[in-house]
C-alpha cells in the first residue's frame, strides 16, 4: 500500500473553550512522491497544521494516520532559523541527530552524513563550522539533517523566510527532488510564491479547511484527493 497521510474529519481550536477554530472537518489524502506547499495568512494555522502532524497536538475531532507504512511514523522537520549548533561543523550537525535518534530507539541504520550533504551540494563545506557558512548553505544543512534519520514524511516550516531568492530556488528545488526521486512526502508552509511554483500541489488553508489546487508546476495527479 503506498504511503498516504490521511485526515479523516479532523477538527483543532485554542482556547479554554476551544473558541478560537483553526481547522474544522479537515478531510484529505496527501501522496508520498509529492511536494505540498502549504499556504495562508499569518495566524491561519500552518504551523498548527505540522504540530497536528507530528503529535506534538492532537486532534479535537478525527484522525491523522499515516497509511502504508506498517510501523511508526517517523517526521522529520526543517525550520527557517535552522537550530543548527553553530560551533559544530556540518557533518558533525548531521551525525548529532542520528546520535539523539539512537539514543531516543530510532530506526537502527541510518544514511552516511557526509554522503547527505554531498547530495546536497556540500561535500566541500561538510567540515565547515556551519557559523561560516552562508544562510542558504546553512538551511541545506538543516535538510540534510532531517533526512539523517531516514524519514517518511519531512515538514519544512518557512524554510526560506532568511534567504535569497538564488538560495530560495535551491532549496525548492532540493525539496522537490526529495520528493519526487526518493519517494518523500515532502510539506513546505510557505509565503513565498516562488517556492510554490515548485510545488505538485499547493494545500491553501481557507475556511478552516485545507483546500488543493495545483500548482504552476505540476497537475494535481497522485496528489491530494478529497
Amino acid at each position: 500500500m503506498p504511503l498516504e497521510l490521511v485526515f479523516d474529519r479532523v477538527g483543532f481550536a485554542y482556547g479554554g473553550t476551544r473558541e478560537r477554530v483553526i481547522y474544522r472537518d479537515v478531510a484529505c489524502r496527501l501522496a508520498a512522491g509529492r511536494l505540498y506547499a502549504v499556504m495562508g495568512p499569518s495566524g491561519s494555522g500552518k504551523t498548527t497544521l505540522f504540530r497536528l502532524i507530528t503529535g506534538e497536538l492532537e486532534p479535537d475531532t478525527g484522525t491523522i494516520e499515516l497509511a502504508g507504512t506498517g510501523g511508526a511514523r517517523r517526521v522529520s522537520q526543517v525550520y527557517q532559523d535552522y537550530r543548527l549548533v553553530p560551533y559544530l561543523s556540518a557533518v558533525e550537525n548531521v551525525k548529532l541527530a542520528q546520535e539523539f535518534a539512537s539514543a531516543g530507539g530510532g530506526v537502527g541504520t541510518f544514511p552516511d552524513a557526509a554522503a547527505l550533504l554531498g547530495r546536497l551540494g556540500l561535500a566541500g563545506q561538510a567540515d565547515a563550522a556551519v557559523s561560516s557558512l552562508s544562510g542558504g548553505e546553512q538551511q541545506r544543512v538543516a535538510i540534510a539533517r532531517a533526512l539523517a534519520t531516514a524519514p517518511q514524511v519531512l515538514l519544512a516550516d518557512e524554510p526560506t523566510g532568511a534567504v535569497d531568492e538564488q538560495a530560495t530556488r535551491e532549496i525548492a528545488r532540493r525539496f522537490a527532488e526529495l520528493a519526487h526521486d526518493d519517494g518523500l512526502l515532502v510539506l513546505v508552509a510557505t509565503h513565498d510564491p516562488v517556492v510554490a511554483g515548485y510545488a505538485d500541489v499547493v494545500l491553501r488553508i481557507h475556511d478552516h479547511d485545507l483546500v488543493a489546487e495545483p500548482s504552476t508546476a505540476g497537475a494535481m495527479t497522485g496528489g491530494a484527493q478529497r
